[in-house]
């Protein structure tokens, strides 16, 4: 598959950013709907912070960016 029609790893950890400042943004401007957007949170967070506590992840995301960023170079 093309990288831009897989998933790379690379790009996990600044999705699950944007996914929860997105969650945190909806508990404040919707109220009613804070207990979903929580909930909804709850999960990304908890992996979020478990991956950063992974060395072998931190190590394939560098890859993965590395040959992205190559690839990007040579075309």
């Amino acid at each position: 598959l093309a990288t831009e029609k897989s998933p790379t790893l690379c790009w996990v950890i600044p999705s699950f950013t944007v996914m929860i400042t997105s969650y945190k943004w909806m508990i404040v401007k919707h109220l009613h709907l804070a207990t979903a957007a929580q909930v909804g949170s709850d999960k990304p967070t908890d992996y979020y912070q478990h991956i950063q506590e992974i060395p072998a992840y931190v190590l394939a995301m560098g890859v993965s960016f590395s040959s992205e960023f190559k690839t990007y170079l040579d075309s």
